[in-house]
């Protein structure tokens, strides 16, 4: 058994098919990686590792305050949010885990509800003990995930939206292995056998627009005050991140040097040091495409921009 003196080190990789949560020992948040699997693939082959099941988990846990959660649409900012939400406040940001991506969808119901539990109060646990707080950003195709938390996660939560095209024109430059295996489940498509073989064509840009609808869905039921547009972040980065932190209700300078952390990273790409442009080179959609992806999204994307507080620029 892992000392509770250090199980505050140790991150949430993956659920095992009995329920287990296999948990790696990373060192304390925040994490230079851009997401949790790629913090876990750093490590070395002898990290030390723990599986403890839900109730064990929560209940060597302090009492932890709920995390934050950003929820999006993909391509649409949320990696610029928790950089700028890390360099100006005490802030650790969780990005995109797989071990949610395990709960909300692979667990049995009644099972899921307790890892929720146990896995935000880790990442809580992981942050509160650096000295910051918890914010997950949530993987795009598990937006539902806040729909289905228990009372006792009274989360504060963050939507992140933008135009829907500029989002599918994104995802078909660089698509996750979700949307692969959604096509092969499908069962219209073969399964690509890499990036480069997504098909292309109105089928695959509904699919994105409709998981594009999924996510106006989810933000729907979030006060919205929290919701940000893509444009918001990008055109006036300081306000807008100031929004967030205030309605997560997270202790932070409200003064000039928070403006400058956020400036700075939202004027430079963490990589290459240009000016922040999304990461993606987005492919341009056929006219059959971009008719599928309007089609698709006509409906929600009036109350997308009503949430927003401003159209979505295309």
């Amino acid at each position: 058994m892992v000392a509770e003196s250090v199980l505050a080190e140790f991150l949430p990789a993956s659920i095992d098919v009995a329920g287990g949560i296999r948990l790696v020992r990373t060192g304390p948040p925040p994490f230079p990686e851009a997401f949790v699997f790629q913090t876990v693939e750093a490590l070395t082959d002898d990290a030390p590792v723990a599986t403890l099941d839900a109730s064990q988990l929560a209940g060597l846990q302090p009492s932890w305050v709920p995390p934050g959660m950003v929820v999006h649409c993909g391509h649409a900012g949320s990696t610029l949010l928790c950089r700028a939400l890390e360099a100006a406040a005490p802030v650790a940001t969780f990005r995109e885990p797989d071990v949610l991506g395990d709960v909300h969808e692979l667990q049995p119901t009644q099972r899921r509800a307790a890892q929720d539990v146990a896995v935000l109060g880790q990442f809580a646990w992981m942050a509160a003990a650096a000295g910051r707080r918890a914010v997950v950003k949530l993987p795009s195709h598990a937006a539902g995930l806040v729909a289905e938390l228990p009372p006792e996660i009274p989360v504060l939560t963050v939507g992140l939206l933008r135009d829907p095209v500029r989002v599918v024109e994104r995802f078909l430059a660089a698509p996750p292995l979700w949307l692969l295996d959604e096509l092969a489940v499908d069962g219209r498509h073969p399964f690509p056998a890499t990036s480069a073989d997504l098909p292309r064509g109105p089928f695959v840009a509904r699919h994105l627009a409709n998981r594009w609808t999924a996510v106006v869905d989810a933000v729907d039921a979030l006060d919205p005050a929290a919701v940000v547009a893509y444009d918001d972040l990008v055109e006036r980065p300081a306000p807008t991140v100031r929004r967030v932190v205030s309605h997560l209700e997270i202790g932070a300078d409200d003064g000039p040097a928070f403006d400058r952390a956020v400036v700075a990273v939202a004027r430079s790409d963490a990589k290459s040091g240009r000016p922040w442009s999304g990461d993606v080179t987005p492919a341009p959609l056929t006219e059959e495409e971009r008719s599928a992806v309007d089609e698709a999204t006509a409906a929600s994307r009036g109350r997308a921009e009503e949430l927003c507080g401003r159209e979505l620029a295309r």
